[in-house]
């Protein structure tokens, strides 16, 4: 591969993410379906950790998608999004378990962006996908529960995993692993907005 190919396909993959979000956060608006809603943050989330350094608000910019448009705010107020591509065989689950020197990068992933969940007040969404594989979605169980409440049971093949996270966690969570189209498929947007 060319030096910077993985950030070139890393950088595609993160437009087509945002895209496919957009599509299913708008597929019930009264104005009609659009691809634009959501798009990646500046250098992956860079400008709010930036912003948040200056004391300035960053709760729009956090993670790997960011606003084009003020529709999908609701959905930004409520999770904090990272993309994930490539790492194949460092996403192997067995790792968890057997691995003698390391857990796998994949509970890396998990733990930076459960702690940047707490810190925003916003829940955790890992979207990630090996080389030539589907993409997946990674978040906690309770989240799942919330989204039946509006979507119905998801009947599908699933993962999930009891980790221990780290100290900001301050208690062992479960999580799931879904097919993203899946997921797309059966969650409704609703599920996603935040009663204040």
């Amino acid at each position: 591969m060319k030096k910077g190919g993985g950030n070139i396909k890393g950088s595609d993959f993160e437009r087509q993410i945002c895209k496919e979000l957009s599509l299913w956060w708008t597929q019930n608006d009264p104005e009609g379906v659009k691809d634009n809603i959501f798009w990646r943050t500046a250098g992956s989330g860079a400008r709010a950790t930036q912003r948040n350094k200056k004391g300035l608000d960053s709760n729009m910019f956090s993670g790997d998608i960011g606003l084009l448009d003020s529709k999908g705010k609701d959905f930004l107020k409520y999770c904090v999004v990272e993309i994930k591509r490539g790492y194949s065989l460092q996403f192997d689950l067995l790792n968890y378990l057997d691995g003698t020197k390391s857990e796998g990068i994949l509970f890396k992933f998990w733990d930076k962006i459960c702690n940047d969940g707490i810190k925003l007040n916003k829940e955790p969404l890992l979207i990630l996908k090996r080389d030539r594989k589907n993409t997946c979605i990674m978040f906690h169980t309770y989240l799942m529960s919330q989204i039946e409440n509006y979507s119905g049971t998801f009947s599908s093949k699933k993962i999930i995993i009891e980790h221990d996270f780290t100290d900001s966690m301050k208690e062992s969570h479960k999580i799931i692993i879904l097919s993203f189209l899946k997921f797309l498929d059966w969650a409704k947007p609703i599920s996603f907005i935040r009663s204040e």
